[in-house]
Order: C-alpha cells, then structure tokens, then sequence
C-alpha cells in the first residue's frame, strides 16, 4: 500500500503540475489577445493611448508604494508653490490615509510639505481634496500657530518621531511629497478603454463605433477569463506545493506564490505581467517598489553581514545599485545606508553581493581609502549629501540598510 500510495502522490502531483503549465499557456495566449485588442482599441488618438502604468512614473524617479506612486522633491518651496508644481505633474500634496503611509513619509528624514492646511478656516485641517483631517499624527503641542502666526500648512518637520506632524507659516520653504493614487492595472487599461471608445464614438458613424464595442467586449471577456485562471493556478499552486515544509516555501509577489526549487515550475514568474499582483504584497509590508524592484528599509542599525542576513531572510539581498536613478534612489532617504558591495575576497576587488564585480561607482572623493590601515572592505552611503556618495568602512560598523528583491516585468 505505502507503494500504492507513494505512486498516487507522484500521479496527482503530476497532473496539479499539467494543470499549472496548461493554466500558463492559456494566460500567455489570453495575455496576447488582450495586449492585440487593445492596441487596436487605442488606435487613432494618440493624446488618449497613454495608459498610466506604474513603470511610466517609476522610470522618472516616482516611487510606488500602497496604491500610489510618489515623487520626492530634491529642493524647497513655499506649500502653494509645491502644490502647483504636484499639480502640473497631475498630482497633488500627499494625503496621509495610514499609519502605513505616515510612517512611508517619514523614511526620507527631512521635512516636507503634505497636502493639510487649514486656511479656510482656522483650526479646521482639511486635505487639499476637500476632506476633513480624521487621522492625525501631529508632534506634541501642535498644531499651535505658535506665537500667534498664521501657521496654516502642515509638513513633517519632527520625522525622527513616531508622530512627526507641524503647522507652519505657508510661506515657508519645505521639500514636498506629491501623490498619484493608482488603481491596479486591470482598473486603468478599463477606464483607458472607456475613454478611447466615448472618443472614438464621437469621431467615427455607426460602423466604426460597433466595431469598437466588439473590441471592447474581446477586452472585458479576456479580463474575465485571465481572473478566472489566476485563481486555478492559485489553487493549483497551493496544492502541488502541499504537504512538505522543505519544498513549500512560497515567495509571495501580489497574489501569486513562486515556488523556488532546482527541479520545479523554476519559471513561473515569467508570466505575471500585471503590475498590482507582483508588488502589493510587498508595499504593504512597507516595502517600496522602483524600477522594476522592491527595497526594505531599515529601520535600526546593524553590522555588513547581519544587515545581509536579514536581507536573505527576508528573500532578497542587500542592494546592488545598477544605475545612476538607482543610486539617486539610495540618497532620497538621506542617511547612511550599507549596500551590497564588498571587497573582502581580494582586497581592492569590489564585488556585488551576487558575485558580480563593481562597474560603475559612485565613490565620495578619496574614496575607497582603507583610511588609516583600517580593514574597511564593506560599502556604504556615507556621504548621502553629496551627488557621489559612496564610502568604504569596517564591516562591524553599524548602520541601516537597503534590501532589494527584483521583480518580474
């Protein structure tokens, strides 16, 4: 019987494994015919084929984060002025709807304007949407309109404390943090389509518009069929992988779960190509998503190694910076971070953490300098403030760090 059912285990998982495979090939072809209608769809008005996916704002330096991308500004301005400058990037101030999302703001550690103000009426906060302050974070004592001035513009000026809110003057120079709420994916090709075809209606006689509509309903009924399968391969997946701890670890991204074996379904990442499912899960875990990643930042100081091992714990790897962005990416936060480089096999050899040897660098000038003899063979962003930050420095030494996992496109 143990025989018997050794054999049976091996069959099911055989045929959970076929459904898997089936379920891909059949998202791959849904996928293309998705992709066909809807270029056809958006055929004829260039003004309105702009569909706003989230890579569109994370290749200009926008980050993503819980539903929303955001862009951090690099210079200072008055809380009308910064508005204006949300606004024209069609966006507005930061509206904080979370604990979550206070705590996201404070990452940068400088004080920037967000989207409150109390100018209408003095002592009655609204968001710059009309909406009345519900949930507060304001610092101690405030707001105060301290020494009777008319402080009616909130920013995070306390940020190194959990509750980081000030009122100030509007007139005053800040950073800012503007805000573009997303809806997923799926939500923005429809709402696209929406548009394109009232346009097209308006353009075209009757035929046109028909044929529209029947691209239209290819569109609905593919998205339709894409939910269902998600969720057969969901079930799938959770079945296949079932039952030995060894071989279950799940590497969730968005609602699909990667099993990450030698011998089993090695490429399932490849066919996830909407932006929600790969990144959600992640952002709600306070991670951040940029250009095709998402970063951890931490919170506390550790060594190299230990920051590296909770990196790996957390499966992803501390951060190899492959580009100029990325690099600007590390000097938003505005501390010293540790990043995965390293010369530790040979000295004067720098390497990424996956092996790989340093091609571009951002080195601080002088640097790397094993200052004084020291044994400074792990690298750090020391000198944030500047365009080229990076510095050498003993590996025990303590500081945050940055952990990056990429992404599936």
């Amino acid at each position: 019987m143990d025989g018997r059912a050794g054999f049976d285990a091996s069959n099911n998982k055989r045929n959970l494994y076929t459904v898997v495979v089936v379920t891909l090939g059949l998202l791959c072809i849904l996928q293309a015919v998705l992709n066909i209608s809807l270029r056809l769809a958006f055929d004829g008005d260039e003004s309105k084929r702009k569909l706003n996916t989230i890579d569109d704002y994370t290749h200009q330096g926008w980050l993503y984060f819980n539903q929303s991308v955001y862009y951090i500004s690099s210079v200072e301005n008055s809380w009308q002025d910064s508005r204006d400058d949300c606004l024209q990037r069609g966006a507005d101030l930061i509206i904080v709807n979370s604990k979550e999302e206070h705590e996201f703001t404070r990452l940068f550690r400088q004080s920037s304007w967000i989207g409150l103000t109390d100018t209408e009426t003095e002592g009655t906060w609204k968001w710059v949407d009309g909406t009345l302050l519900r949930q507060s974070f304001w610092f101690a004592g405030e707001p105060n309109s301290y020494q009777g001035k008319n402080e009616d513009c909130g920013h995070t000026k306390f940020f190194a404390h959990e509750n980081s809110w000030n009122d100030v003057e509007c007139a005053k120079n800040n950073f800012w943090i503007c805000e573009k709420t997303m809806a997923s994916f799926l939500l923005l090709v429809t709402v696209a389509v929406i548009e394109s075809e009232i346009i097209m209606d308006d353009r075209a006689g009757f035929d046109a518009s028909n044929n529209k509509r029947n691209l239209y309903t290819v569109v609905g009924v593919t998205l339709g069929l894409l939910c269902i399968l998600q969720a057969v391969l969901n079930i799938s997946l959770r079945l296949a992988f079932y039952g030995d701890e060894s071989k279950r670890k799940l590497n969730t991204i968005g609602k699909v779960e990667l099993y990450e074996s030698n011998n089993n379904v090695k490429n399932l990442q490849t066919f996830v190509s909407i932006f929600s499912l790969l990144t959600d899960d992640y952002t709600h875990q306070g991670w951040l998503y940029f250009n095709q990643s998402v970063y951890y930042i931490s919170s506390v100081e550790n060594s190299w190694q230990d920051s590296r091992d909770d990196c790996l714990q957390r499966g992803a790897d501390l951060i190899i910076v492959n580009s100029k962005e990325e690099h600007e990416f590390t000097r938003l936060f505005r501390q010293s971070f540790w990043i995965g480089l390293s010369d530790t096999e040979t000295e004067g050899t720098w390497k990424w953490v996956d092996g790989t040897l340093l091609r571009q660098s951002f080195w601080f000038a002088g640097e790397p300098n094993s200052y004084q003899g020291k044994n400074e063979d792990c690298g750090d962003t020391k000198f944030f403030v500047f365009e080229n930050s990076w510095n050498d420095e003993e590996c025990d030494w303590k500081h945050f760090w940055i952990c990056e996992k990429m992404m599936a496109s």
